[in-house]
């Protein structure tokens, strides 16, 4: 039998480890079986405790925080179904390589498999969506249990960052009692806990992400040799962000152009020496068949995640000559199939190595002349300046539509702010139709499995961690899948302004094949679209949120300007015509597509023979 004392040597000296390993969060769900657990964090002295009711939206709040800061934050929750509802943060969390550790507390064995009550099989609950899984067993006061404890709650944190981000699950079951001793209980085991916690936990010192010489020489010759070569910047989080002087220096010596996604950390934080260089709506240009076949790069650089734009890997995939060189902090970021090198480092110290060998290094016979490249870089951004000619002539007859809201939402986020974009639609409109800026937004996404739940949560533990203003912008159906992040968002000291873009339902879907396919059914495709015809300032209302629904862009600036003067959560409800993101896309498109064409008939003119754009 488990002695109490035991039981809380083995909490207190599980959540201590936790804490000198590296972890200063943790978020608490409410039950019986994890009071060892809570009541060991809550009088920890340097763990900062968050009381969350919902599990699943717990853990997209932890996680949230990770991908803020980099650190793993802890998620303390009862067993049984409380212990399920953790699974979709977990694959996201291993699937955009953010630490999070998962502590579930579980019944003992005797109470396994015989109908008790809250008590399922725990055992790699999470499957292949955990880096690292550990059974602690039941608490064990022996000096060499503890020990071993120790040693497993300070792996634990290791496995949850290195050698890339991802979840870890910790299952602890305990033994009734489960309150903590009286101080007139406490024993030798609680003191040889106290002795190790003064001792302190194994220091763990990963090796640095250095880039591989060799890689760093095969893709500074590559630079080198290219004609007409792209940078291009996917996903990363706010703190994994390029050095902008790294970025400039990189595009300084190889002539490169600059593609770069919202969530870059890039877009809304572009140094102005890079604004005559970046091609901000090349996205948009690949819309133009007439762009695309004048469009022969041959050398692509790509730093981070996956690009958000569908174009951009129809592009890839229709240009077999193309070399598509990839440096990522950790994954396999190649979903076109097409990449030649993949090299696995920090990007700002890749980017940097390159850039030495590109100047260093003898130059080749056949090195292509500088200018060149720049006369190359000079029509590209000639096209860029058509595409956006064209996106910022929408003419305004009063309709507040989709893409013209999500301009006035980003242009109206504070300049040094957070700006959280949610998927779907959100983000993929944020990278068509929103321009570069050096307004140092730090952008959130949680791009690792895309889906649209657990946003509102994770968005405000990530506006709790950065501790500054945060602006989530999000559509209506992820707003509705997790109603439970208003909750999660009651408390924070910050302002946390939601923006849920109202088109009544899943919009995306008009945007794919099926569209065409069930425009002759409309009461079948509204399995697809789930029209709701809510109104959304009533859950706010709920919540004791203050609500706001503006029928215009000068309404949008307002609301938002009053959102971020007051701490806490403020929800924007942005009603939009249903189609209009389809509709406006579409014509935007349809115009780009017109004035490129002329703009390459010129370029054939005067270029003839010249493949490029």
């Amino acid at each position: 039998m488990t002695s109490h004392s035991a039981t809380y040597a083995w909490a207190k000296l599980l959540v201590g480890t936790l804490q000198q390993a590296g972890a200063s969060e943790v978020v608490i769900c409410p039950g019986s079986r994890s009071t060892p657990l809570a009541w060991a964090a809550l009088t920890a002295s340097r763990l900062n405790a968050h009381s969350l009711v919902d599990e699943r939206s717990a853990a997209y709040f932890a996680l949230g925080q990770a991908k803020a800061t980099g650190r793993p934050t802890a998620v303390i929750c009862t067993s049984g179904t409380a212990a399920a509802n953790c699974l979709p943060a977990a694959v996201e969390a291993t699937a955009s390589r953010t630490p999070l550790l998962l502590i579930t507390a579980d019944r003992p064995p005797e109470l396994q498999q015989c109908g008790a009550n809250q008590t399922i099989d725990q055992t790699r609950l999470f499957g292949a969506h955990c880096r690292h899984f550990v059974d602690l067993g039941l608490p064990d006061g022996s000096p060499v249990a503890l020990r071993a404890l120790q040693r497993k709650m300070a792996q634990a944190v290791h496995e949850a960052r290195w050698p890339v981000g991802g979840a870890v699950h910790v299952n602890a079951p305990f033994r009734k009692p489960l309150e903590p001793p009286l101080a007139s209980s406490i024993d030798a085991t609680v003191r040889e806990a106290d002795a190790l916690l003064a001792r302190g936990s194994i220091r763990i010192r990963p090796p640095d992400s250095q880039p591989c010489p060799v890689g760093v020489t095969e893709i500074a010759d590559a630079c080198r040799g290219a004609h007409h070569g792209l940078l291009s910047c996917g996903g990363l989080d706010p703190w994994q962000a390029l050095d902008p002087q790294v970025l400039v220096e990189f595009l300084r010596v190889t002539d490169f152009s600059l593609v770069c996604d919202a969530g870059s950390q890039v877009r809304f934080a572009l140094p102005e020496e890079l604004r005559s260089t970046t091609c901000d709506g090349f996205d948009l240009a690949l819309r133009s068949a007439a762009f695309r076949g004048q469009a022969a790069v041959d050398v692509v650089v790509h730093v981070g995640a996956p690009r958000v734009s569908i174009q951009w890997e129809a592009f890839l995939r229709a240009q077999p000559d193309v070399r598509q060189l990839v440096i990522t902090p950790g994954g396999w970021p190649d979903p076109s199939h097409t990449a030649h090198v993949l090299m696995v480092a920090d990007p700002n110290l890749a980017l940097s190595a390159i850039s030495d060998q590109v100047q260093t290094r003898p130059s080749p016979p056949s090195e292509p002349a500088a200018d060149a490249r720049r006369a190359w870089r000079a029509r590209l951004m000639e096209a860029n300046d058509v595409v956006w000619q064209v996106a910022d002539a929408r003419p305004s007859d009063g309709v507040l539509s989709e893409t013209v809201a999500i301009r006035a939402v980003i242009d109206a986020a504070p300049a040094g702010s957070v700006l959280a974009l949610g998927n779907s639609l959100p983000i993929r409109e944020a990278d068509l139709v929103c321009r570069a800026s050096n307004r140092e937004l730090a952008v959130w996404s949680q791009r690792g499995a895309s889906g649209i739940d657990g946003v509102l949560s994770s968005a405000a533990g990530s506006a709790q961690a950065f501790g500054r203003p945060t602006t989530l912008l999000v559509g209506d159906v992820s707003f509705l899948h997790d109603l439970g992040g208003l909750w999660a968002a009651r408390r924070l000291a910050v302002p946390f302004v939601i923006v849920v873009l109202n088109n009544d339902g899943g919009r995306i879907f008009e945007h794919l094949p099926l569209a065409e396919v069930a425009s002759a059914n409309p009461e079948v495709f509204d399995y697809w679209l789930t029209p709701h015809g809510l109104d959304l300032t009533q859950a706010a209302a709920l919540f004791r949120c203050p609500a706001e629904r503006p029928a215009d862009v000068a309404g949008i600036r307002a609301a938002l300007a009053r959102g971020h003067a007051r701490p806490g959560p403020t929800l924007v409800e942005i009603r939009v015509p249903s189609s209009s993101a389809r509709a406006e896309l579409g014509l935007i498109s349809r115009q780009v597509e017109d004035q490129l064409a002329a703009l390459c008939g010129r370029w054939r003119a005067v270029f003839p023979g010249d493949p490029t754009p």
